[in-house]
């Protein structure tokens, strides 16, 4: 954990830049799934190319994934004091 700072600015900084990525990620992802949904129109059973749940839902679960993948790492920082860090550096 950073000198002066509250385990509340750790964890909202972590979180913030974790949704950066994921933001930029998901807007990549999306436009390519749109780019490439002509190509993938014969593997859909009773789907249009365009089904917008489809995309939602996909979207929604990568989103919380990548959202719950910096939770870990972020309580384990928060557990270290950070004189203990500077001392073995």
């Amino acid at each position: 954990m950073a000198l002066g700072a509250g385990r509340r600015h750790v964890l909202w900084l972590a979180v913030r830049g974790t949704a950066g990525v994921v933001a930029i990620g998901t807007a990549i992802g999306l436009a390519a799934a749109v780019t490439a949904s002509d190509l993938i129109t014969t593997m859909l059973f009773q789907l249009r190319t365009t089904d917008a749940r489809v995309y939602a839902s996909a979207t929604a679960c990568l989103v919380l994934v990548g959202l719950a993948a910096c939770i870990p790492p972020v309580l384990r920082a928060l557990r270290i004091q950070p004189e203990t860090a500077l001392r073995y550096e």
